[in-house]
């Protein structure tokens, strides 16, 4: 996604356009012609989220790792851990929606790439999805459907190409990736098959990369399954223009997003005690483009 530094004031702020105008343009030579301006616009805005991961020595580990070059090993290796556990805690919330830990997580797909955008009960980014359709994403629940799998997915995948824009990578469970590679091989085959020295097939070549539409279908291990969970195979269509990552860090530069906060000694205790720092916020700022497929059929 696109990286931006955070602009003043408490909240993020973009401007987006609810409905699209369907008043006539054309006009004859005195014909009276409207007046009135358009009044669609509003502005949608999210707050920024803070992470944090420890990254603590005690005295017990410096007297037993000696000498520069070990010391400075060690403190490379904890920084590097650290940095695992807090892109993994990142990378999972990004599959929720925002609410756990009383909201002080990131907003994700299940927020704003929605199983129901139709939803009164949500308002991604302040604005109301029910009543408004230019905010909605596209979504199709395949009912756990294996006749309607490719139908489905068809469909999706032909109302998320818009004038606003259009999926260029996808992200899945391994359910979603199964399914799909079984569904295209059994049904294409446009790759020479790989044979052992018998008959018995091996394999497609192709399917070390698995892509639909040339969008590149990528499994996440970190998957979080939402909506209804009847049909465990479920992915997210993204384009990533129309999606942005805030740094609101100050230390922080907008391709590290990470800041460093050297260990310290803590008061009472025999111990050095720091951590890495995110302070983020991730936004959808257009949502047509994006797309769910869920509940779907798991072979």
């Amino acid at each position: 996604f696109q990286k931006e530094e955070f602009d003043g004031g408490n909240l993020v702020m973009w401007p987006i356009d609810l409905e699209t105008d369907t008043t006539e343009k054309s006009y004859d030579g005195y014909d009276v012609v409207p007046v009135q301006p358009l009044d669609t616009e509003t502005i949608a805005q999210i707050d920024s989220k803070e992470y944090w991961q420890p990254i603590a020595f005690s005295f017990r580990e410096r007297d037993k790792v000696r000498g520069g070059r070990a010391v400075g090993k060690h403190v490379k290796l904890e920084t590097n851990k650290a940095l695992k556990e807090l892109m993994k805690a990142i990378n999972g919330h990004m599959h929720l929606d925002g609410t756990g830990n009383s909201s002080k997580r990131i907003q994700g797909f299940a927020l704003w790439v929605a199983s129901d955008p139709t939803s009164s009960g949500a308002s991604p980014a302040g604005v109301s999805q029910s009543g408004n359709s230019n905010w909605r994403n596209q979504f199709k629940d395949n009912a756990n459907s294996s006749a309607d799998y490719l139908k489905d997915l068809r469909s999706l995948i032909t109302a998320a190409q818009t004038a606003q824009g259009r999926p260029t990578f996808a992200l899945c469970n391994k359910d979603f990736r199964n399914t799909l590679e079984g569904k295209i091989t059994d049904t294409f085959q446009h790759n020479p098959v790989i044979t052992s020295a018998g008959s018995e097939k091996m394999g497609d070549p192709a399917v070390g990369r698995l892509y639909y539409r040339a969008i590149p279908i990528m499994e996440d291990e970190d998957w979080t399954q939402y909506g209804t969970s009847t049909g465990k195979s479920q992915a997210v269509f993204l384009d990533p223009e129309t999606w942005i990552i805030f740094n609101a860090n100050m230390e922080a530069s907008i391709r590290n997003l990470f800041e460093f906060i050297e260990p310290e000694k803590m008061p009472q205790q025999t111990a050095n005690v720091g951590g890495l720092r995110a302070h983020i916020a991730v936004a959808c700022i257009v949502r047509r483009p994006n797309a769910v497929f869920f509940n779907g059929f798991n072979e």
